[in-house]
Parts: C-alpha cells; sequence; structure tokens
C-alpha cells in the first residue's frame, strides 16, 4: 500500500461525529461516457445505477507530488454520485427488515451533537424521514438525496456484496459472520468485477486527474479564484446550493446547513460529483480491508482537506458521520469488452431472443441476455483472455415457419481483447413449414331411424382432421333433404347458414374433431 505523510489528515474532533449515508443523481448531460450497472434479480434500481462514469486514459501517471498516486492501467467505471439515504433505505428493507442486524441509524450513542438519521424502523418497514435539524427544513423526498453516512466501511461492503450477487454475503467482500451488518471485513478481492469500494488509485484518478490537461489538478473541482483559492457554494435549508457556483466546494465548519444532497459539484474533469466537500470519498487497500481510507473534504470539516494532499486513515468497524460512499464497476487490469449480435434472415420476427453466456472465469457467466433482431448487446468489461462461448436459446418461430440451427460468426467462442471489442453475430434463419397431406373425415347420422309427420330429427355431422398436417380454411356444405323443415342449429367451431347449408370450420390441427347438431321437423 502506498504511504504517505499524514501532517495534513483531518482532525479527528472533526469528523469524529456520526455517520448517516444517502444518495441521488441529479442528471445532467455530460461530456463524458455515462454507463449503467445490470443488478441482480430482486434487486432494486439505486440512484446511480444509470451514472456511472467511465474512467479511461489508461496508463496515466501517479501523482508524485506527495507520496505516488493516481496511476491506474485500466480502464473502470465509477458511480457519478455518492450512495444516497434512499439507496440506504432500500437495502436495508431487502435484506434487515426486521431490524435485527445492525444497520439502521447509529443513535444517541454517537457521542457528538450530530447524530442525525433521515430515515427510520417501524412495523417492520424501514422509511425515509424528514430531516429537520442543524438549520436544515427537509421533505422527506428531500431527505431521501442525502448521501448516507454514520456507517462503517463493513457496513457499506455488505451493501456491495448485494448489488453484485442480491446476497450481502457474496461478492468482493468476505466477513468474519453472515448475521452481524458490522462484521469485520476478512478478505477483499480487488480482481471482483462487480460493484466494490474503489482503490485509492482509482478514486485519486477520478479525482484529480485532468484527462485533456494530461496533468493533476490541485482540488478535485479544479473551481478556484485568481489566487489559488477554492470557489465556495452555499447551501440552502434544503441542501440546495443558493450559489451559482456550481463547480464549488461545500464550505466546511464555522456554520450550519452541512447536509447537502447529492450531485451538485460539477466541476471535476471526469464529471464525477460530490467529491468537492460534501462528504468524505471513501477507499481502501485489498492487503489492509479493515482500514478506511478518507480523501476529500466534508462539509464538517476543513476546505482544504479537498487538496490533493489530503489522506486519512481510519478503523473500518467504527460508524463516522461525514463520510460517503462510491461504487466502482470494472476490472483491475487490461480488459476488453464481447458483443452479441442477433440476426434473423430471410423475414422478420420482433421477439427477444435469449443467450447465455459461459466465461473461462465464471464471474462474467451471464444467463438471459436479451436481444432482439438487428440489436447488439455489450458486456461488461472482462480481463484479456478471458475465454466466453456465447449459447442462444433455441426459438419459437412464428406460426408457419421454423428456424434454422443458429450460425454463429465468426465462432461461437471468443477471446477477449484489448481495444479489440469481440463480436459474436448469432443469425436464425426463418423457413416456412412444408405443406403436409390433410385426411378429413366426415361423417353425417340421424338420431332416429323411423319418423312419422311432426317428429323432431337430429342430425349430427362430426369433422374429423386424421393429419398428418394441420387444415386451414376449411368449409363444410350439406343440404337438408326434401321432407324436413330447419328448426335449430349448435356448434362450439365455426358458423352454419341454413340457407346455403354450409358451414365455415376454419383451421383445424391434427386429431381435431368438431361436430354440428342441426334439429329439423318432418313435414
Amino acid at each position: 500500500m502506498k504511504t504517505i505523510n499524514q501532517s495534513q489528515a483531518l482532525q479527528r474532533s472533526s469528523f469524529a461525529i456520526g455517520v448517516c449515508a444517502a444518495m441521488l443523481f441529479v442528471g445532467s448531460s455530460s461530456a463524458y461516457a455515462l454507463d449503467s450497472m445490470t443488478l441482480p434479480a430482486g434487486v432494486p434500481k439505486p440512484s446511480f445505477a444509470d451514472s456511472f462514469v467511465v474512467i479511461d486514459d489508461a496508463g496515466n501517471p501517479d501523482d508524485n507530488r506527495v507520496g505516488n498516486y493516481g496511476g491506474v492501467g485500466y480502464k473502470y467505471r465509477v458511480s457519478q454520485t455518492q450512495i444516497t439515504v434512499g439507496d440506504w433505505v432500500a437495502f436495508l428493507n431487502a435484506v434487515d427488515p426486521g431490524n435485527s442486524m445492525g444497520f439502521g441509524p447509529i443513535g444517541a450513542s454517537c457521542g457528538n451533537d450530530f447524530c442525525f438519521a433521515a430515515y427510520t424502523h417501524s412495523g417492520g418497514t424501514w422509511s425515509v424521514t424528514p430531516f429537520n435539524e442543524d438549520g436544515m427544513a427537509m421533505s422527506a423526498a428531500e431527505a431521501a438525496k442525502l448521501p448516507i453516512d454514520w456507517l462503517s466501511l463493513n457496513m457499506v461492503a455488505r451493501y456491495m456484496n448485494w448489488l453484485a450477487t442480491g446476497n450481502i454475503n457474496q461478492g468482493a467482500f468476505t466477513f468474519s459472520d453472515t448475521t452481524s451488518g458490522n462484521a469485520t471485513i476478512t478478505s477483499f478481492d480487488a480482481n471482483y468485477p462487480g460493484p466494490r469500494l474503489p482503490l485509492e488509485d482509482e478514486l485519486y484518478k477520478a479525482m484529480f486527474w485532468d484527462k485533456a490537461k494530461q496533468a493533476y489538478n490541485d482540488y478535485p473541482t479544479n473551481n478556484v479564484q485568481g489566487d489559488g483559492t477554492p470557489v465556495l457554494a452555499g447551501i440552502d435549508a434544503s441542501g440546495i446550493h443558493n450559489s451559482n457556483a456550481g463547480g464549488a466546494l461545500i464550505p466546511g465548519y464555522g456554520g450550519t446547513k452541512h447536509y447537502a444532497q447529492v450531485g451538485q459539484e460539477t466541476g471535476n474533469p471526469w464529471e464525477v460529483r460530490d467529491t468537492a466537500g460534501n462528504r468524505h470519498e471513501t477507499t481502501l487497500e485489498p492487503s489492509a480491508p479493515t482500514t478506511t481510507i478518507l480523501r476529500g473534504a466534508a462539509a464538517f470539516g476543513a476546505v482544504s482537506a479537498s487538496k490533493y494532499d489530503f489522506r486519512d486513515t481510519l478503523a473500518a468497524g467504527n460508524r463516522y458521520v461525514s463520510i460517503g460512499y462510491r461504487v466502482w464497476m470494472g476490472v483491475s487490469a487490461p480488459s476488453g469488452v464481447l458483443h452479441i449480435k442477433k440476426v434473423v434472415a430471410n423475414g422478420t420476427d420482433t421477439q427477444s431472443f435469449s443467450f447465455n453466456l459461459d466465461c473461462t472465469d465464471n464471474n462474467f457467466d451471464k444467463n438471459g441476455i436479451l436481444v432482439k433482431h438487428n440489436e447488439t448487446y455489450e458486456s461488461d468489461a472482462m480481463p484479456v483472455g478471458t475465454q466466453c462461448t456465447v449459447t442462444e436459446v433455441t426459438p419459437t418461430a412464428p406460426t408457419g415457419f421454423t428456424y434454422s440451427a443458429a450460425q454463429y460468426a465468426p465462432g461461437q467462442t471468443v477471446t477477449i481483447e484489448e481495444n479489440n471489442p469481440k463480436i459474436v453475430t448469432v443469425t436464425n434463419t426463418l423457413q416456412p413449414v412444408a405443406a403436409q397431406n390433410v385426411d378429413l373425415e366426415i361423417t353425417k347420422v340421424a338420431d332416429k331411424p323411423n319418423v312419422v309427420s311432426g317428429d323432431t330429427v337430429r342430425y349430427t355431422i362430426t369433422l374429423t382432421n386424421k393429419g398428418p398436417g394441420a387444415a386451414t380454411g376449411v368449409e363444410v356444405t350439406d343440404q337438408l333433404p326434401a321432407g324436413v323443415t330447419y328448426s335449430t342449429h349448435a356448434t362450439l367451431k365455426g358458423a352454419y347458414d341454413k340457407n346455403t347449408g354450409g358451414w365455415t370450420v376454419g383451421a383445424l390441427a391434427k386429431d381435431d374433431v368438431v361436430t354440428l347438431t342441426i334439429d329439423v321437423t318432418v313435414d
């Protein structure tokens, strides 16, 4: 793990206040690519799901002004905003509706004057609450957009696992036990491709590296006065900036209204939000998963902590105020992607076709990928050298057609390469069903062999398709004999015209049997 002189470290008194976390993406256009995350079944969509910032420019150098940080040799993604209170409440309702695991608010035991939380548990349900503390006056809807704090790194690691697999105990992190929300992290797999916290170099690059200038900024927003002093924004009582300095730092200690909503600081070159003094940024290293590493300032501390040279460490099992959390996704190595393109030949079909992906690294296996004709699916990033096999689930063809066997081009199995997306085109050809002979059998019987004038007689006409093919457009004509008068008829299939004697049956599958009854009176 890289080391740094911590003379600039934040004084513990300025953040040992308690943590309550939540986040919501505030949308805007972006000069950089935004990407979406794929969620496990049953995991509700978090506020940041469609706003992952792609951090590319792989191979950028370290910043060696204080230590050596920020050099990353691969492309990755980070959530544009931090996790919100609303996101945390959705998590609690999914994994701890009974409030038995210790994921809830810290309460009065936090030991300072900022033990506030904008969520509560009642009647077996977690919910966001109005927030009227520390000079703020927020509705529940406004409070849901606050960054979640007063959590421990251990607790947030469980959230990351849940985002990845739908199970708090399966993902990038393992724990000392499976039932306590604050159980100690026992291992951290930095190569896990699903959601996790960013590593320190990954976070530092997203905060301070300026791709256009090919240089590191002093502050994550790079919004400073001529003398290098950061531009500060004011916060109104609903947690919204009340100035026009959109890229400004949220001011620190010395006033009220510390609880700004997420997604407002827009001056970062990558357009990563919330790095400008709202809540500290959190990271960790695989070799020391019991240590929380802090970067960036918080509204509860000095603005100077937003500068590149601030770094501090905390115990991963303690809960703190003013500390937020960002989600990372990608591959911690040179990577590439796989495309699956679907083609229907010799016709059209609007259905979604299903595909399964089986890779040498099971982390990238995926079932139920849905792609329509002429659409292309793109996988998540996968390590270079990974082999993946694409298999189409046999589709059902439209009526009157069959599909040929799937053709995979250039092949069904491909090897992932860097900067060279692999494309597997899957083609099925629509083929008309070959015409088959049809054998229709028809019988007609009367219910009385002997009759006198005035008797009612019922004729039953039975039509059977003996196959082997299906019949369409079937019509039967049966004229009533002389000496009888039509009374009524009944059939469950088609329509009968008493004037013409025509029975329009329509389609008959193989082995279908249909009947028509006609009642007449003997003259």
